[in-house]
């Protein structure tokens, strides 16, 4: 537990704004009617302390009157207590401050007058009424740092966050009056200020449980989105408490009052406000681990599960592996004549081909399969197995029956055609060749066998 002098705080505080921005608030604020005419219309209701609270939280405050166990100051002798009762309103929350709102509780953080982000004030759009920007005089919230553990940082978006030096989830707001000859505070006017604050840290809190309950875990993991505020001067402390209802009105109502010059009074007060930050940073931030990490959890099932679902990607076997698609020829054994080196040549045999137009290929491919001349004999004299009609250009047709197996096989060219590739059928016993744009012409037929 830290002193109550809060020496050894890291705490970072936020400069204050200028004065002409806090009168410009302070006029909408101080409005005889601000609570009827801007708060009502926007679902922010002022409960009457006779009204009944709701039972978990009545539960709670109980548990926050309970005495503590740590040592407790003296303020029987206080001097400076009693000078606050007529000080002006910076050495009223100079001396709560040091007193009772300390800093350096480990996760817990306190800001100093920072305005709260104006997207999460809970404003109806549909309503012409606006609401003063809520900027407490203290703010109690979460480091950023408090949410390293378990990656639970990375969730955290911009909803939860309550002004722009990045306080988390707050949830205890803070409003120092003086109604000495040197203030113009006004008690009426810091609860006014305290609907606002708390209220807001409340609409912060629901963004998570919305998120709960869009996942189908809020009657799993509870959390508790109310939140506490106190309203406070020289003289006088009023402690309130903010919830949302069921109705989507955001209430807020007084719990306990306390007169501070009464030495027993401001040590009551002391002990349920110490309890409350207790709270927030024990029990509360515990049910917010708890949110974060269910929902990380239930989100990492649903990729899972959507992994799953789809069809498994084939693997792209290794370019060293793949077969190579050859064209649709015929390919056997390789002639005698064809370079073993030749790019073209595939060892992949394809079935042998047979002689019929029913296996051409695309008109692109189509084989030539008109029997090539053939120089027959020692001459050079052109010599054709097959009629002049049956060599018509006019259409296509297939091989004739005509016996040439007294036509021997081709010798080997002396100057080699390296743009052609010579194949011997074994199953037809006949030569063909394939040139290089891939069309295949037979060759004649073979003496052998």
């Amino acid at each position: 537990m830290p002193s109550n002098g809060g020496t050894a705080s890291s705490f970072q505080s936020v400069s204050k704004f200028n004065s002409q921005s806090q009168k410009s608030s302070k006029r909408l604020i101080e409005d005889p009617h601000y609570r009827t005419l801007n708060c009502e219309p926007n679902g922010i209701f002022f409960n009457e302390q006779d009204e009944r609270l709701p039972s978990p939280l009545e539960r709670v405050i109980s548990g926050f009157r309970a005495e503590r166990q740590s040592p407790q100051p003296d303020f029987n002798n206080d001097k400076m207590l009693r000078a606050i009762e007529s000080a002006p309103e910076s050495a009223v929350e100079e001396y709560y401050n040091t007193k009772i709102f300390t800093h350096g509780f480990a996760n817990l953080r306190r800001d100093d007058r920072a305005p709260m982000t104006s997207s999460q004030v809970p404003i109806l759009t549909s309503v012409p009424s606006k609401l003063s920007r809520p900027q407490p005089d203290a703010l109690y919230g979460y480091e950023r740092s408090a949410f390293n553990e378990n990656g639970r940082r990375f969730s955290l978006g911009r909803e939860a966050i309550a002004n722009s030096s990045g306080l988390v989830y707050p949830f205890f707001a803070i409003e120092c009056k003086a109604d000495g000859p040197t203030g113009a505070g006004s008690m009426w006017v810091a609860t006014n200020q305290c609907l606002g604050g708390a209220s807001t840290c409340v609409n912060i809190a629901e963004t998570l449980k919305q998120r709960l309950h869009t996942a189908s875990l809020a009657e799993i993991i509870p959390l508790d989105t109310w939140s506490f505020s106190v309203a406070v001067n020289g003289s006088e402390a009023r402690l309130l408490v903010s919830w949302k209802a069921s109705d989507e009105a955001f209430y807020t109502q007084k719990f306990d009052g306390y007169l501070m010059q009464n030495p027993e009074d401001i040590q009551r007060f002391r002990t349920v406000c110490r309890n409350i930050i207790d709270w927030g940073r024990t029990e509360r931030l515990s049910q917010i681990y708890s949110a974060i990490d269910a929902l990380a959890d239930q989100s990492r099932k649903h990729q899972s599960a959507e992994s799953k679902s789809r069809p498994p990607l084939t693997p792209e076997m290794p370019s060293s592996k793949r077969t190579r698609v050859e064209p649709n020829y015929p390919v056997d054994e390789p002639a005698s004549n064809v370079p073993s080196h030749d790019p073209t040549f595939s060892p992949v045999p394809t079935p042998p081909y047979v002689p019929t137009l029913s296996h051409i290929p695309t008109p692109s491919r189509v084989l030539n399969l008109n029997p090539t001349p053939s120089y027959m004999g020692t001459g050079s004299k052109y010599q054709s197995p097959y009629s002049h009609t049956a060599q018509s250009k006019d259409s296509p047709r297939s091989l004739p029956e005509t016996d040439v197996s007294h036509i021997p096989a081709p010798p080997s060219p002396s100057t080699p055609n390296q743009q052609e590739r010579w194949f011997y059928s074994k199953e037809y016993r006949r030569w063909y060749k394939v040139d290089a744009m891939g069309v295949s012409t037979w060759g004649p037929p073979s003496s052998e066998g």
